[in-house]
């Protein structure tokens, strides 16, 4: 979750924000989601998380973007 730099309304970007990182972790773990707060839900036992360096992700996006349509969207 991010707040564009460029957000046409930030006030409104940085309180959907707050309500994501804070009360709407409660709401995703309800509906079978992971929530990012391990106090709500710790992760399934088993998965290892990876985490990206922003940079990174920015810098090889094409390459990112090209893998998640490979596997994810397009029908095999």
């Amino acid at each position: 979750m991010a707040v564009a730099r460029c957000a046409s309304h930030p006030h409104a970007a940085v309180l959907l924000y707050d309500f994501m990182i804070g009360e709407a972790q409660e709401i995703l773990a309800k509906r079978d989601l992971i929530p990012t707060n391990p106090k709500i839900r710790p992760p399934p036992a088993g998965v290892e998380l990876t985490f990206m360096d922003p940079a990174q992700m920015l810098d090889h996006g094409r390459k990112w973007t090209d893998l998640w349509e490979k596997i994810i969207t397009k029908p095999q």
